[in-house]
């Protein structure tokens, strides 16, 4: 291994330039070609082989700043783009709903309830929104005039309204012990469908010829939508949960209060199966083939059971109540979130826990990545974690200051996203766990995402704002060129002096003797004021990281010999061996101290120091 290690570390470092590829070597000519400031000049005096180093190995930090900061007078329960990104429809209990313009912030419409708006959406042409509110109504409101087209009375807080397929109808459920299905042109109600306590969900089926409710009142029910008749009832012991047809509709499957989740011939009404658990069930699903059921329970258990004879197929046992199991993509395992502070992978086959991933208290979520060989996990201990599947190892650890609500992958999987009760939402790296930014709110953050192509983040919070995050995309040559420069003075400091603004960091810092501070100050300025905040806002980030890493750097360090005076050359044979030396120390540490609070990216940054770099220390 050794031996390979340094034949690849040969490759890499003793190439001559002229072998380099060619791209790398134009990208210094159009840097020269796009600069409009004398940062360039300065540059140019860096020996060619540094000044490729910096612009291609360095990498440019992401930076978000605060777009818009849309306001309501309570909290914003919900927030979510339309399908062209122009515009934000929020949800608050302020009893509004609110269209906001994306780009400028502005308010363009508001649809006033007089109670708490639970949610908003809007229809497929998106000229009107669906609104639903704790003031016993649900509404129908023109988005360009923001007018009120329809209200659908009912005696207590509607919980759901939907469309249907071709918007002519609008299904509501209701505290008021009903489901209503009204025309969405006249408001008129065109069938009720009654219970003896409060109904929790109404849903169509595919045809649209049939309606099915949960309520409170222990029934599960199934609706003809144009007679308005009772087909079926399903009867359960205690308040229903959930109710949803199976695939070709034959069947249902509910969830309730009672400990069981039951299946039930849609044509008959008859229970074919009941799955019995010691607490209430939470969750109930089906897998492809319908063949099976997987239940999640209080009971401290999940199970799987024959969807066919009802007959217990596996259990798989917490030791608190278990949030969620799911099915992986060919079903081979079976991943639960519990109470007792893990989360497990499960063989569906033989039952054994395959794997158990421990935090320091309750888990929120789990969720499998999309070739699944890792699993992310939201916990009440502070933090989201990646694990990888096969060793059961942590691969990466984010900390929060309070519970971490949610955790998810973006789209290519190199970045993590959290929502916490710490007031913050965070986005992190997943290959060197670094926070790459940090959003703050001034209460719990209810719900977090990334538009269509990533380069905004949709919040909404308890306190009473929703906020869109945008990524700076609009970097000039010579500002990528600065950020580069200044993160590189970074990560080869030893030690940091108190800097108490940016403008002082700018100032004091010496980047590089051939750098001219006046050239630095004048590209600094071209940032927007924002820009230069968030900026700001990294390199604390990063005086902090290396403030906590600091002492193990200095024991790194003891061990590697002085530079010599070799400028700006490549690295001796001398500096290779320590190089590679410090690689498997480095190794050894991570594997080591990997459970622990150290960051990785700085000791690896310090080994990039000791293999390439009299060059990067020079004038300090």
């Amino acid at each position: 291994m050794i031996i390979l290690f340094f034949l690849i570390q040969l490759f890499i470092f003793f190439q001559p330039l002229d072998a380099m590829n060619k791209d790398t070597k134009l990208s210094l000519v159009e840097y020269y070609c796009q600069s409009q400031h004398n940062l360039s000049s300065s540059f140019r005096q860096l020996p060619q082989e540094l000044q490729l180093h910096i612009l291609n190995c360095i990498p440019i930090p992401q930076v978000w700043f605060e777009k818009q900061r849309l306001n309501h007078d309570n909290c914003v329960n919900s927030a979510c783009f339309n399908k062209d990104e122009t515009h934000i429809l929020t949800a608050s209990g302020d009893k509004t709903a609110r269209l906001w313009d994306s780009s400028s912030g502005d308010e363009i419409q508001r649809f006033n309830h007089n109670g708490c708006v639970y949610s908003a959406r809007l229809n497929k042409d998106e000229t009107y929104i669906l609104t639903a509110s704790s003031d016993k109504s649900a509404r129908v409101w023109d988005i360009s005039s923001g007018i009120e087209k329809q209200r659908f009375n009912h005696n207590s807080w509607v919980n759901s309204a939907c469309f249907n397929k071709d918007e002519t109808c609008i299904l509501t459920a209701s505290n008021d012990k009903t489901a209503h299905l009204w025309d969405s042109s006249s408001g008129a109600e065109i069938q009720c469908f009654n219970h003896y306590d409060w109904v929790r969900l109404a849903r169509f089926n595919k045809d649209e010829t049939c309606i099915l409710t949960a309520s409170n009142d222990k029934t599960a029910r199934l609706w003809d939508s144009s007679s308005g008749d009772e087909i079926q009832r399903f009867n359960h012991n205690s308040g229903v949960l959930s109710a949803r047809f199976n695939k070709d509709e034959t069947h249902i499957l509910t969830v309730s209060y009672d400990k069981t989740a039951r299946l039930w011939n849609i044509f008959s009404g008859t229970e074919t199966q009941r799955f019995n658990h010691n607490n209430w069930v939470n969750s109930a699903r089906f897998n492809k083939d319908e063949t099976h059921i997987l239940t999640a329970s209080n009971d401290k258990s999940a199970h799987l059971w024959d969807s066919s004879s009802g007959a217990e197929i596996q259990c798989f046992n917490h030791n608190s109540r278990v949030n969620s199991a799911c099915f992986n993509k060919d079903e081979a395992y079976i991943l639960t979130a519990s109470y007792d502070k893990t989360a497990r992978l499960w063989d569906s086959s033989s039952g054994d826990e395959i794997q158990r991933f421990n935090h320091n208290s309750r888990v929120n979520s789990a969720r499998f990545n999309k070739d699944e060989t890792c699993i992310l996990t939201a916990s009440d201990d502070e933090s989201a974690r990646v694990w990888d599947i096969s060793s059961g190892a942590i691969i990466r650890v984010f900390l929060h200051d309070h519970s971490v609500n949610s955790a998810r992958f973006n789209k290519d999987e190199t970045h993590i996203l959290t929502a916490s009760s710490d007031r913050t939402v965070r986005v992190w790296d997943i290959f060197s766990g670094a926070e790459i930014q940090r959003f703050n709110h001034y209460n719990w953050v209810n719900s977090a995402r990334f538009n269509k192509d990533e380069t905004y983040i949709l919040t909404a919070s308890d306190d009473k704002s929703a906020c869109l995050w945008q990524k700076y995309t609009s970097w000039t040559c010579d500002q990528r060129l600065l950020c580069k420069l200044l993160f590189t003075w970074l990560l080869v400091q030893k030690t940091h002096k108190s800097v108490d603004s940016i403008h002082d960091f700018i100032a004091t810092t010496c980047i590089y003797a051939e750098i001219d501070s006046e050239h630095v100050n004048m590209v600094w300025k071209s940032f927007p004021d924002h820009i230069q905040a968030a900026i700001w806002q990294k390199i604390k980030l990063s005086i902090d990281r290396y403030g906590k890493i600091g002492s193990t750097l200095q024991k790194l360090e003891q061990k590697t010999e002085p530079t010599t005076s070799l400028g700006y050359s490549l690295p001796s044979h001398n500096n290779l061996f320590f190089g590679g030396i410090m690689t498997l120390v480095c190794i050894f540490a991570i594997n080591r101290f990997r459970y622990k609070k150290v960051r990785i990216i700085p000791v690896i940054f310090s080994l990039l120091r000791v293999l390439d770099s009299p060059s990067l220390d020079r004038g300090h």
